[in-house]
């Protein structure tokens, strides 16, 4: 499974959190997922893990559109925790932050 994080620092920190799974991020920020390459990800399953804001589900509902393009075998977008913190991510799951 690959989890895809919006953010250096999340994705880190995921794969931290999640060890069995390989983390990943698309590079200069929440803003430029469609300047990924996401063809690597064919066939796989990914989840999506964004941060807890509304940069964050926009980013999560086009790195998810991307996935789909690029031939992900499956594709799911998590949700944050009811009650996490405005910008809440994976960082700070790792950190015990809520």
């Amino acid at each position: 499974m690959v989890v895809v994080c919006e953010g250096e620092k999340a994705a880190d920190a995921a794969g931290l959190l999640l060890p069995d799974h390989v983390a990943v991020t698309s590079p200069n920020g929440s803003k430029s997922a469609a300047k990924a390459d996401w063809s690597p990800l064919a066939g796989r399953r990914v989840v999506v893990w964004p941060d807890a804001d509304a940069p964050g589900a926009v980013y999560a509902d086009a790195v998810a559109g991307l996935l789909r393009e690029a031939g992900a075998a499956f594709v799911a977008v998590v949700a944050p925790p009811v009650g996490a913190a405005e910008g809440w991510d994976a960082a700070d799951a790792e950190a015990g932050r809520s």
